[in-house]
């Protein structure tokens, strides 16, 4: 509860919640037998903690990596996919209603906020080996985080409520990625990205 209580207060929109299946706890400190699954106990613990977080800010919200049918009554969202390589945008591309979408962030990830941020994806941080949040293990990140999250707030019609069009209707010379999203009101984006450590001069053309 301290942590969720920190986050809300840090202004973080939502908290996934790792691996919400069916698990046997083996602990001789817990008030149930060895070896009892304990799914019961923790749907108890995540609508008491899903109060706490409501009674703070009740737009935050709670997400599940999968999708346990009784999960459901305790938790806002599940997650549908992640992108760790290029050939997300594929899947972006192929499935654009699906909104419950975010790019992987492990430590010091900066090229994968980069790739959220150019294909109009949410950012979903994971400090692995740490176990602390992002701000504790890589406090560079999450300023970096805020910026990004902040410049997609102020063009939210595009990289936050726009559709991904792949690279249609643009034209680029030089060697980056690039991508066009089209926002909410029928505005287009081109975002480009550089992938390497050097400048790069390109030459870039959106219809």
């Amino acid at each position: 509860f301290r942590h969720l209580k920190r986050m809300i207060r840090l202004g973080v929109d939502a908290l996934e919640i790792d691996t919400f299946l069916p698990s046997v706890c083996h602990s001789k400190n817990h008030p149930h037998k060895p070896g009892a699954n304990i799914i019961q106990a923790k749907l108890d613990f995540f609508r008491e903690a899903r109060a706490v977080a409501k009674r703070l800010n009740p737009d935050f919200a709670l997400i599940g990596e999968t999708m346990l049918p009784e999960a459901r009554s305790v938790l806002d969202a599940f997650l549908s996919f992640r992108y760790f390589q290029e050939d997300g945008v594929i899947h972006r591309y192929l499935f654009p209603e699906l909104r419950e979408q975010a790019v992987t962030v492990g430590n010091y990830g900066y090229d994968q906020i980069n790739k959220a941020l150019q294909l109009g994806l949410g950012v979903d941080t994971q400090i692995w080996g740490l176990r602390t949040t992002v701000l504790e293990g890589c406090p560079e990140l999450a300023r970096y985080i805020g910026e990004v999250n902040r410049f997609r707030r102020k063009y939210a019609s595009l990289l936050m409520h726009g559709l991904f069009r792949d690279t249609v209707g643009a034209s680029v010379t030089g060697d980056v990625f690039y991508s066009v999203i089209e926002g909410a009101k029928g505005e287009k984006a081109l975002v480009l990205r550089n992938p390497h450590e050097r400048a790069i001069r390109v030459t870039a053309r959106l219809d």
